[in-house]
């Protein structure tokens, strides 16, 4: 890899030399420089020796005889190509830096480019705004409130800031958007001029407008520059993570009600409305005989393991399979199979005293009316305890905080993911203790051939 070896510069035959050498006939002396070596590469010389090359072999000739050799002849140059490992260094480094240089100026113009594309893009929005236009009003150094355009009418908006002053200190898209989103704080309109919007923009060698835009009463109107223009249709709302203390609070009574609470008419009260419908479907999917409907509802379920529990017990074991074979029994209505459904231990809809050891914690908000939570467990089907946590959501209706059920089956879909050497595996013992269930309740049930999977 490394080490040195000799590159010979110069040659003397026998014939050439005093005879007071007393060289042989067919002997040379040669001159070479020591060379250091990466990779047989030269690297640098570091000294100069005569050699005595007789039938093949090489014998170092004595110091007094090179040094004579020396007067006689005269020094030899160093070869440049015993540099050449440093010679490629240099260039190698030079080409960099050009390389680099290049590199650099490529970023430049393209950073450059995106710049005026944005400076162009930004001021095309100010040109002809629409009700899915958010800005970022400058108020201040570091200092930024954002602005909604809630209508367009001839050449003015309508533009919505939020009444008590809120602002942020870094310009992004969930900055902005926050509050509009969440729709907790009062908010103040004003019309705006469209040729005053393009005035309040920043000159590039400026930190303040020279027209901001004066926002409110005269005598206690906020002055703002317009920074940045965010277009986000109601599609793309981005996902929002915000804590507040309230909410907080109001989340985590529902959620103890939801688990510590015997009575099914409490649990049904915290229940969103997604959830209820979420129960009538499979209420409904019990009641009848369309097994391909079923199917196709737990295979497009989020929680399919859960669903196909949640359906063949429905159909099964509350309404008793076949419409055809069942017998007369007490009333099914909707309102007894909510009851029924919370004993099939699904998630967190359960009557086994254990879920009442869940704790909830990290709450906070993600969007208009929608908070999520993080769930703490241990488990409850795995053979060795092992700590579950998943986060459940909730949604704000009829003035109250409402649990969303299916996202609690989490609990029991994460547990399902730890069984087997892959995700299958635990998914398939799971329906066939589902149907090894069924059976222990009824030996002379029939389970249609599609579950079988």
């Amino acid at each position: 890899m490394f080490g040195y070896y000799t590159i010979f510069i110069r040659k003397l035959l026998a014939s050439q030399v005093p005879p007071q050498f007393g060289l042989q006939p067919g002997s040379t002396l040669e001159e070479g420089v020591k060379v250091f070596h990466i990779f047989w590469i030269p690297i640098f010389p570091f000294g100069k020796d005569w050699v005595l090359k007789k039938d093949g072999d090489s014998y170092k000739v004595p110091y007094e005889v090179s040094t004579a050799l020396t007067k006689i002849y005269g020094k030899s140059k160093t070869p440049w190509y015993s540099f050449i490992g440093i010679i490629l260094a240099i260039v190698g480094g030079i080409g960099f830096k050009i390389n680099e240089g290049m590199e650099s100026s490529r970023r430049q113009a393209a950073f450059a480019e995106r710049k005026e594309k944005q400076e162009s893009e930004f001021l095309n929005k100010l040109a002809a705004p629409n009700t899915d236009d958010y800005y970022a009003l400058k108020a201040g150094e570091s200092k930024y409130a954002a602005g909604h355009v809630t209508a367009v009418r001839g050449d003015s908006v309508e533009l919505a800031t939020i009444a008590d002053g809120t602002t942020f200190s870094r310009v992004n898209k969930n900055s902005v958007l926050e509050e509009f989103i969440l729709d907790r704080k009062d908010i103040q309109k004003d019309m705006v001029a469209i040729s005053d919007l393009k005035k309040a923009t920043i000159a590039k060698d400026s930190k303040v407008s020279t027209a901001p835009l004066v926002l409110g009463a005269i005598d206690e109107g906020r002055i703002f520059s317009v920074e940045q223009v965010f277009r986000v249709a109601a599609s793309e709302m981005p996902k929002l993570s915000v804590r507040d203390e309230a909410v907080s609070l109001a989340v985590e009574k529902t959620f103890n009600t939801f688990i510590n609470d015997p009575s099914i008419d409490t649990s049904v009260s915290v229940l969103d409305s997604a959830s209820m419908t979420y129960l009538r479907e499979i209420y409904d999917l019990g009641e009848s005989d369309n097994y391909k409907k079923m199917k196709k509802f737990i295979d497009e379920s989020k929680y399919s393991s859960v669903d196909y529990g949640m359906v063949l017990h429905a159909h099964y074991t509350y309404f008793g399979g076949e419409k055809e074979k069942r017998e007369k029994t007490g009333n099914l209505d909707f309102n007894t199979f909510i009851f029924f459904s919370k004993l099939i231990n699904a998630g967190l809809w359960s009557i086994d005293d254990h879920i009442k050891k869940a704790r909830i914690s990290n709450i906070r908000l993600v969007g208009n009316n929608q908070a999520s939570g993080t769930v703490s467990l241990n488990s409850n089907i795995l053979d060795s305890p092992k700590n579950m946590r998943f986060d459940v959501d909730f949604n704000f209706e009829n003035d109250n905080w409402k649990i969303n059920l299916p996202t609690t089956f989490k609990y029991t879909e994460n547990q399902i993911m730890n069984v087997g050497r892959n995700f299958q595996e635990g998914r398939k013992q799971y329906r066939q203790m589902i149907r090894t269930g069924l059976n222990d309740l009824d030996k002379q049930r029939d389970v249609n051939k599609l579950f079988f999977y």
